[in-house]
């Protein structure tokens, strides 16, 4: 018998511990983040945030979500 190797190709590295925002900032770098993303920028986001583990600290208890898809619209024109 030879030697094999088993590869897991379905890790993800970690990400170090940072606003969602921080994130979109420091890897995408959208030209104006005063203006909604455009297509090509929300689709890198959407491919580096999918499957990412988020902890919302803002209200009384922590509350951890599951990142699935990224919005076209704005969080200010949500309902």
């Amino acid at each position: 018998m030879g030697l094999s190797l088993n590869i897991d190709v379905s890790a993800r590295s970690f990400y170090e511990s940072i606003l969602v925002t921080e994130f979109v900032a420091k890897h995408v770098k959208p030209q104006d983040v005063s203006k909604p993303m455009s297509d090509k920028e929300r689709i890198m986001v959407k491919k580096a945030l999918k499957g990412v583990k988020v902890q919302l600290t803002h209200r009384e208890f922590a509350k951890r979500y599951k990142i699935v898809d990224v919005s076209r619209q704005p969080t200010n024109q949500l309902t």
